[in-house]
């Protein structure tokens, strides 16, 4: 990988040209050549060169010093270090013209770099011209190069501020041209298809076969703001279902100025896109708190607002850098429904004891209305036992006498 710093300081300009090796033990990107000052000016464009061999790796950098160099992989022996390193192999330059753009080709053999409006393709073996195309209608600096895939690697996608054409590096001739103001040009590495944003905020998706999109859209991009980066992300298996054939395998990612990442996928694939939230504390004050305290019981305070994991919602969101949290519109419906979840379990709770109040009082009328009848009951044979004692005993004694 490389990265391109740069400080446009008044006084002093600052630029460092960075290789860095990816470290599998580590899991991480470890530093392997600094740079000062690989160009005289601003860097404009780095390239790879697509080959299977990485110590005969080479890369190429344009600068606005009106030369692009060549950078190659080469083995160091020192006192100090021992491995390989990134030397400057070579720099050419065309006609005192400014390179723009620039770009492999699949193979690896050739190196196509733009100067201003014309195409020069250089062999990668010896840094020498080949051929130089140029359009004689088209006199925009060029902003864009790029080859095609599979059956289309022959085809070069060239695209200035104003057209978007294609070459044949075979027959040395112009496919087809198009106008169109391209702001961002992708390319996917396993179709031939690339992706187009335009400035008025137009996606475009063409075959290098033919100038005719397989696919555009003014409404995807009509409220997101201006486009700073798009790639192609391969999907784990084929979807069959999708009628897009340049879908079916790939999906588009895209970062606007409010650094806000979107991706382009069908109502269906939205709707079963599982999400899942980290764990893992990532806030910068995190780690000044210790995970681990001996001797020390607290009790955790419990607000009015606070109920069961909703609280730790809460604080994973406050917890979470801003500059990596999605955007809000996608933040409100989950918070929104903790929120429901937790006041539709007071109401729950709040109903439970409200029935269980009645069901009490209920049981404590029906034992009050027993009592009173039991001693209702009571009070009427006492009455009749009354009644009695009080009537004439005389029909006794005549029974006796008798």
């Amino acid at each position: 990988m490389a990265t391109i710093e740069h400080r446009p300081d008044p006084e002093m300009i600052e630029c460092r040209l960075k290789f860095w090796y990816y470290n599998a033990t580590k899991q991480n990107f470890c530093l392997n050549t600094s740079i000062e000052y690989p160009h005289e000016d601003k860097v404009l464009d780095v390239v790879f060169q697509p080959t299977g061999d990485d110590f005969e790796l080479l890369c190429i950098t344009v600068g606005r010093d009106k030369k692009f160099k060549v950078w190659k992989l080469i083995e160091v022996s020192t006192v100090y270090y021992q491995g390989y390193s990134w030397k400057c192999a070579g720099e050419v330059t065309y006609k005192t013209l400014n390179p723009q753009a620039a770009t492999f080709s699949n193979d690896g053999s050739l190196i196509v770099v733009g100067f201003e409006s014309i195409i020069t393709i250089w062999l990668s073996s010896d840094f020498k011209l080949k051929y130089s195309l140029r359009h004689p209608l088209q006199c925009d600096d060029i902003v864009h190069l790029s080859f095609g895939n599979r059956s289309e690697c022959h085809l070069l996608f060239c695209a200035t501020t104003k057209y978007i054409s294609v070459w044949n590096i075979l027959s040395l001739s112009l496919t087809w041209t198009v106008r169109v103001d391209v702001s961002l040009v992708i390319s996917d590495v396993l179709t031939p298809f690339k992706a187009l944003f335009t400035k008025d905020k137009k996606l475009f998706v063409v075959d290098l076969k033919s100038s005719k999109p397989i696919y555009s859209s003014k409404k995807i991009l009509k409220h997101v703001g201006d486009i700073q980066a798009a790639t192609f992300v391969p999907k784990n298996f084929i979807d069959s279902d999708i009628n897009q054939v340049w879908h079916k395998t790939s999906c588009i990612y895209f970062l606007d100025s409010h650094y806000e990442l979107y991706s382009i996928e069908t109502l269906d694939e939205s709707q079963n896109t599982e999400l899942y939230t980290s764990e893992t504390n990532t806030s910068l004050y995190s780690h000044l708190v210790p995970k681990i305290s001996t001797n020390i019981q607290r009790t955790n305070t419990i607000h009015m607002y606070e109920k069961g994991n909703s609280a730790d919602q809460f604080r994973k969101f406050l917890d979470a850098p801003i500059t990596s949290l999605p955007p809000l519109h996608l933040l409100c419906e989950g918070i929104l429904q903790s929120m429901i979840l937790q006041r539709a379990d007071c109401e729950l709770e709040r109903r439970k004891d409200i029935e269980s109040i009645a069901q009490d009082e209920e049981i404590q009328e029906n034992e009050n209305e027993k009592e009173i009848d039991k001693f209702c009951d009571s009070l009427e044979t006492e009455k009749q036992l009354s009644r009695i004692s009080k009537e004439s005993t005389s029909w006794v004694s005549i029974l006796l006498e008798d």
